[in-house]
């Protein structure tokens, strides 16, 4: 959003990065709707944050528009216990929100509303959203798939498909217009319009699925699991876990900058950008960097030195004074950074 980067912290709102400064949203001090929410940017540079966790006191979904939040409370009044689970947005601008009461489409001042009982949704219970290349949108429910062109509703299960589970937790489409989808069982699925495939989550290093998956034209399709991510393209699966890399913490989510760097929401592992060929440095900063390295360790004796039977200490931060910047050191203590001063562009 203009350069800014938003990162979404768990109990914590919402923190702004405009390169320089960090800006904290939050129910306390700028009427956010929740401490706990998720975040979609749409077309416009509004911020969406929509929340899981409402209690009654708290609104399901807010817009930021650069100045102030606007909350919504959908088909309920104030104080009610509607969830908002994810969001979308069409070609017109329009935006959709998957609730846990049926989806619902906002035009700017109207809001209406999908359910089961009003229309062809299998479920009311939404969990995922996208649009294809067509404009099609993919709804993933509690009870099975749907499609929906703006007249025709189309339903995938269990029971007319070889969708493995009809819980669908992420749904997203690639550029060839395949979607892939992560349900509740241990496949990562395909659907190309005709055919299904489903890949065992062996594949991916794991036996768990169900977190995050995004597709990018440069790096294929990219799975966040209980043991880290995989990058899966052109028929290869390649694995990355703190086995047999520097990543620290369960991949929760990501993004992808310019530089085709890809940040990674870890789970009790903060922020990581990571890029398989060397983390691309290229316009990000204005001004010369030097890289340093080293290692945190515990010293037994206390003479400075990694002596001989002294083990590295994993996720400590390392904070560089001049410029602010930080890293944490892997599971083996290792840490390696650039320094300098800098603007990152997502």
């Amino acid at each position: 959003s203009k350069n800014n980067k938003w990162v979404a912290l768990s109990g914590n709102g919402v923190m702004k990065f405009d390169g320089q400064n960090w800006i904290s949203y939050n129910r306390a001090n700028n009427g956010l709707n929740s401490d706990n929410v998720y975040l979609f940017i749409d077309s416009k540079d509004n911020i969406w944050a929509y929340s899981w966790d409402n209690e009654g006191s708290t609104a399901p979904l807010a817009k930021f528009d650069g100045i102030s939040w606007t909350k919504y409370w959908l088909n309920g009044a104030p104080g009610s216990n509607l969830d908002s689970r994810c969001v979308a947005e069409d070609s017109a601008g329009n935006i959709w929100v998957g609730t846990d009461d049926g989806l619902a489409r906002y035009d700017g001042l109207n809001w209406t509303y999908y359910n089961q009982q009003n229309s062809g949704l299998v479920n009311d219970g939404v969990w995922s959203l996208t649009f294809d290349n067509n404009g099609v949108l993919w709804i993933g429910t509690w009870m099975g798939l749907n499609s929906f062109d703006g007249t025709t509703w189309q339903t995938y299960s269990t029971s007319n498909s070889a969708l493995p589970d009809n819980i669908v937790y992420r749904i997203i489409s690639d550029s060839n217009n395949s979607k892939w989808l992560l349900t509740n069982s241990s496949f990562i699925t395909k659907f190309d319009g005709v055919n299904w495939t489903n890949y065992p989550a062996s594949l991916a290093n794991t036996n768990y699925l169900g977190i995050d998956l995004i597709y990018d034209s440069y790096y294929g399709l990219i799975v966040g699991t209980n043991n880290g991510f995989s990058i899966f393209k052109n028929n290869i699966w390649q694995n990355y876990s703190a086995y047999n890399s520097d990543f620290v913490g369960l991949a929760y989510e990501f993004a992808i900058d310019k530089g085709k760097n890809i940040w990674i929401a870890a789970y009790d592992g903060g922020l990581i950008t990571f890029n398989p060929d060397g983390i691309n440095y290229t316009g990000y900063y204005s001004a010369p960097q030097f890289k340093i390295s080293g290692k945190t360790f515990y010293d037994t004796n206390v003479n400075g030195n990694l002596d001989l039977g002294e083990y590295g200490l994993a996720y400590q931060r390392i904070e560089c004074s001049t410029d602010s910047s930080v890293t944490f050191s892997n599971t083996t203590g290792n840490f390696n950074t650039a320094i300098g001063s800098y603007a990152l562009y997502l």
